[in-house]
């Protein structure tokens, strides 16, 4: 099958909208445009506080104060905070878990059809899906469709990639990507097994990650740089935990470091750092060799400073912090100047270079700010800084 429209008879579904850590219970209309009803055997349950719950025209939504199952009406809403955690159950044979930041989006997927089972619409963030029903599951996002057989999986997408990410931790599904988001176009289906992964976004946004081919299955062993580069890694853990409560094993690879091949450091220029002067003087005024040797003590870690079009690797450059301090007031700037350093924010190995690196240009006036932020969101982070006047430098690995 190339490709299919997901427009059937019509038939009675449950639409699950899992948006922004918002959880939108709606009816969906079919073909011949009547109101398809939701179950009404719906149940949600706090599993972490802040959990809030309710008829969706409610504003703000009351506060689950228990962990007690509670029926969720037609229309029902259910938000979670950056800690909270809830769970839905379907029909006894499906529990969705939600993890994320409250948002309250009250839009599901774009409407569409199923002959039969029951349909959840994740649009914005990572749930788990323990499956355990008999009939069809459709699992959807605005950009992938998702049809597991008796399986523990996680779905996350990622609204401003239009990305969907399908892991496969027990059982296997089928998937379906979205080829076009306006149509919902779906193109060839594949088998995801077990210890493997899939990723797809629509044609016109579809990029490979990390050098890995999108809509093909990857074993979980590729995902680290993945994680890394979509700063999923919270998530990683809160779906461990998860995994462990459900006696399902959680390999142990998903959370490992990403192979390490090069310190990166992005001169990103802003405010004093336009000047060449005082970019030497930051190569100068950092013992680069040493901090990779002692950081990295049983690798050969290359630090890359990328100047413009020109990239040297910093452990060449001497360490002279005298001279680095000529370069800073021949450049005007005798008592140095303040800088921003961002990294990663779960990179353990660079964050700790990170502050090695500001206490060495402290040494020679130069005043650094960590901040972190993650590498999907690093371009735009840096060029509003640099507009805003101020110097910014970018490390991660490479």
């Amino acid at each position: 099958m190339d490709m299919r429209r997901l427009s059937e008879t019509s038939r009675r579904v449950a639409l699950v909208g899992i948006c922004a850590a918002a959880l939108l219970l709606v009816a969906c209309r079919s073909r011949g445009g009547q109101v398809g009803q939701v179950q009404s055997d719906a149940t949600v349950r706090r599993e972490l506080a802040v959990v809030r719950a309710g008829p969706a025209s409610v504003n703000p939504l009351p506060e689950l104060t228990d962990d007690q199952d509670r029926p969720l009406p037609a229309g029902g809403l259910v938000t979670t905070d950056a800690n909270g955690e809830a769970s839905v159950l379907i029909g006894n044979c499906e529990r969705i878990f939600i993890f994320q930041n409250s948002g309250l989006i009250k839009t599901a997927c774009p409407k569409s059809e199923v002959s039969s089972g029951t349909v959840t619409c994740s649009v914005e963030g990572t749930s788990v899906f323990n499956n355990d029903c008999a009939g069809q599951v459709v699992i959807q996002t605005p950009s992938a469709d998702v049809s597991p057989q008796g399986t523990w999986l996680s779905v996350t997408y990622l609204s401003n990639r239009q990305l969907s990410l399908v892991m496969v931790y027990e059982g296997q599904v089928e998937v379906w990507p979205v080829l076009d988001a306006d149509q919902r176009t779906l193109g060839e289906g594949r088998t995801i097994k077990e210890g493997f992964f899939w990723y797809s976004a629509p044609d016109a946004v579809l990029r490979p990650i990390q050098g890995l081919p999108p809509r093909q299955p990857i074993p979980f062993e590729e995902m680290p740089p993945v994680v890394e580069v979509l700063n999923l890694r919270s998530w990683m853990e809160r779906i461990r935990a998860r995994a462990e409560q459900d006696g399902i094993p959680f390999p142990e690879v998903l959370l490992e470091e990403p192979a390490l091949r090069a310190v990166q450091l992005l001169v990103g220029g802003g405010g004093p750092l336009k000047d060449p002067g005082v970019q030497e003087a930051v190569l100068r005024g950092v013992p680069w060799a040493e901090l990779s040797a002692s950081i990295f003590p049983d690798q050969d870690v290359p630090v890359i400073v990328v100047l413009g079009d020109q990239s040297v690797d910093a452990r060449a450059v001497g360490h002279d912090p005298g001279q680095a301090r000529e370069l800073l007031a021949a450049a005007g700037f005798p008592n140095g100047f303040g800088l921003v350093l961002l990294t990663p924010p779960n990179d353990r190995e660079i964050i700790v270079m990170a502050r090695e690196v500001a206490a060495s240009l402290a040494d020679i006036g130069i005043e650094v700010r960590l901040s972190t932020v993650a590498p999907a969101e690093a371009p735009g982070a840096i060029n509003g800084l640099v507009r805003s006047g101020q110097a910014v430098l970018w490390m991660n690995r490479r």
